[in-house]
C-alpha cells in the first residue's frame, strides 16, 4: 500500500510490535549470559568429575565416585532450574510478541465483504478518478472516464488539480519554479490570504543555491532518475509531456515581481539573460534567471562554496526585497547562513540545512492551494484507506460475534474512534437526548436559534399536534414557544 506519510493504524501496529520486540530482546540479552554461564559451569563440573575418575584408576573408590556424581548431579539440577526459569521468561515474551503480531494482522477479510453496492459505484469512481489526477496519472484517469462514458469531475476541478499536482511533483524532485509560477498566477488571492508561501519557495531556492545537492530532497544516486521521472510526468495545460529517455529537463525560470539591487555576474562573458536549464548527469548545472537589465547569475551545483555564496547573495538581493516587511526575521537568518555555508549543519542555523524543509513547504503549499482552489488538502482515497484501516479490525470482531449468534449487522453498533485527522466537520450532540446527529436524525434549529435533534423535536411536540395553531413545542433552553413549521434542518 503506497500512502503518503503512512497510516496511523499501521504506525500503532508498528509501535506495538516494536515495543514487544524490545522487551523480548532485553530479556534475551539478560538471559543469554546467565544460561551460557550455567552451561559452561555444568560442562566444567562434568569434565572435572571425569578427570578425577581417570586419575584415580589405580585406587578406585566406588563410594567417593558416587558421592562426586551425586554432587555434580545436584549442581546440574540447580543449573537446569535456572536455565528453565530464564527460558520461561524469554519464551513468555516471545509468545506475547507472536500474539501481538497475530492480533495486529488479519489474513481473512471475507467477513468484511458485503458484495457490490451499486449506490456507491459513482462515488467510488469519482474517488479513484480524483486520486489518479492528483497523483499525476492523467492518461489513466482519462481512460477510466472514457470507459465509464460519463463526466466524473468538472473541467475547472481538473485544471486546478493538475496545477497543484505539477507543483507537488516538482517539489518532490527539488524544483521550486512551478511553485513560483503558481504564486505569480494567484498573487491576488495570496495577498488576500496574507500567506508567505511565495517566500517559502524563494527560501528553498536560496538554500538550494547555497548548499547545492546537499539540500536536495533526493539522494544524489536518485537525482538523475527522478529528474527524468519529473520530466516524463511534467504537467502542463492538462497534459503530461515527456519521453521515455530524457537527457535534459528544461524549466522556465521567469518570475514576476519587483527586484531590488543591480545583480550582475562576475564574468563579463555572460551579459545576456540566462534561461533556466537543469542538465541530468553527475554534475548538475542550473542557470537561473535573476536578471532584468542584462545582468545575470549562473548557478553551478558543483561550484566552489565561495562561488555558491555569491550566487545565493545575488538571488537574495534579487528576490527577497518584496518580503522584507513580512519575513525580515527569516531573511536575517538566511543571510547569517551565508557565513556558515561550509558548516551549516553544525551552526546555530542548522535547521536550514535540513531537507525536511521541502516537506514542510509542500504541506504549506497544499494548505494554501486548498484555500484558493477549494481542493481538499488530503487525497480522498488516502483518507478512506486510513479510516478503513482503523475501523476494519473492530468491524471484523463485530461480524464474528454476530455470525456466531446468527445476527445480521449492516452498520457498526459502536463508534470507532478515527482521530482528529478524520474529523472534517463539527459533530452535533443534542442537549436533550445526548445523541449525536446523523443523516436519519439531523440537527434542527428552532425559531429562537437553539438547536436540538429531529428526534427530540418529535418528542417535545408530542401531545400538541392537532391543537389550534399547529404542533408547538417549548424550547428546552429558553421559554420561547416554537411551531414545527418554523424549524429548519441544519447541515454541518
Amino acid at each position: 500500500m503506497s500512502l503518503q506519510g503512512g497510516v496511523a493504524a499501521n504506525q500503532k501496529v508498528a509501535n506495538d510490535i516494536e515495543k514487544e520486540f524490545t522487551k523480548f530482546k532485553q530479556e534475551h540479552e539478560q538471559a543469554h549470559p546467565k544460561v551460557s554461564l550455567a552451561l559452561a559451569s555444568s560442562i566444567e563440573s562434568l569434565r572435572s568429575l571425569r578427570n578425577s575418575v581417570q586419575n584415580s584408576a589405580g585406587s578406585f573408590n566406588q563410594a567417593e565416585v558416587k558421592k562426586g556424581v551425586a554432587q555434580v548431579a545436584k549442581q546440574l539440577d540447580d543449573k537446569k532450574a535456572g536455565v528453565v526459569s530464564e527460558f520461561k521468561t524469554v519464551h513468555d515474551h516471545l509468545s506475547k510478541f507472536g500474539r501481538v503480531v497475530d492480533k495486529s494482522f488479519c489474513t481473512d477479510y471475507d467477513g468484511a465483504l458485503v458484495g457490490e453496492i451499486d449506490c456507491f459505484r459513482a462515488d467510488a469512481l469519482r474517488v479513484c478518478f480524483e486520486y489518479l489526477y492528483r497523483e499525476g496519472y492523467v492518461a489513466e484517469a482519462e481512460a477510466l472516464k472514457q470507459r465509464e462514458s460519463k463526466e466524473v469531475a468538472p473541467a475547472e476541478w481538473q485544471r486546478a488539480t493538475l496545477e497543484v499536482a505539477k507543483v507537488v511533483r516538482a517539489l518532490e524532485c527539488g524544483d521550486v519554479m512551478p511553485g513560483l509560477e503558481w504564486c505569480s498566477l494567484n498573487r491576488q488571492e495570496l495577498e488576500q490570504l496574507d500567506t508567505t508561501i511565495e517566500f517559502s519557495f524563494h527560501r528553498l531556492a536560496f538554500l538550494r543555491i547555497l548548499l547545492g545537492n546537499a539540500f536536495s530532497p533526493l539522494s544524489p544516486s536518485l537525482l538523475s532518475s527522478s529528474a527524468r521521472r519529473l520530466h516524463r510526468s511534467h504537467l502542463h495545460a492538462g497534459e503530461i509531456k515527456g519521453k521515455e529517455e530524457v537527457e535534459k529537463v528544461e524549466v522556465a525560470m521567469q518570475v514576476e515581481g519587483k527586484m531590488g539591487g543591480d545583480v550582475r555576474e562576475t564574468s563579463s562573458e555572460k551579459e545576456h539573460q540566462q534561461e533556466g536549464v537543469v542538465e541530468v548527469g553527475d554534475q548538475i548545472e542550473q542557470k537561473m534567471d535573476v536578471d532584468d537589465d542584462g545582468g545575470g547569475v549562473t548557478i553551478m551545483e558543483d561550484a566552489h562554496p565561495e562561488k555558491r555564496q555569491m550566487q545565493a547573495m545575488a538571488y537574495a538581493q534579487k528576490f527577497f526585497p518584496p518580503f522584507s516587511a513580512s519575513c525580515m526575521h527569516d531573511i536575517s537568518k538566511l543571510m547569517a547562513c551565508l557565513v556558515f555555508a561550509d558548516r551549516l549543519e553544525s551552526s546555530p542555523y542548522s535547521r536550514f540545512a535540513s531537507t525536511s524543509m521541502w516537506g514542510e513547504v509542500k504541506a504549506e503549499f497544499l494548505s494554501v492551494s486548498s484555500s484558493i482552489s477549494g481542493l481538499s488538502k488530503d487525497n480522498h482515497l488516502h483518507s478512506i484507506i486510513d479510516a478503513s484501516t482503523l475501523a476494519l479490525p473492530a468491524y471484523l470482531r463485530v461480524k464474528a460475534m454476530t455470525a456466531a449468534n446468527n445476527l445480521a449487522v449492516d452498520i457498526m453498533p459502536a463508534e470507532v474512534e478515527l482521530g482528529k485527522k478524520a474529523a472534517f466537520h463539527s459533530i452535533f450532540t443534542c442537549p436533550v437526548s445526548k445523541d449525536q446527529g446523523t443523516v436519519d436524525n439531523p440537527p434542527v434549529m428552532l425559531s429562537c436559534g437553539h438547536v436540538v435533534s429531529q428526534g427530540s423535536v418529535g418528542s417535545l411536540s408530542r401531545g400538541t399536534r392537532g391543537t389550534r395553531g399547529g404542533s408547538r413545542l417549548k424550547c428546552p433552553t429558553c421559554p420561547e414557544i416554537t411551531t414545527l413549521e418554523s424549524t429548519k434542518v441544519l447541515h454541518f
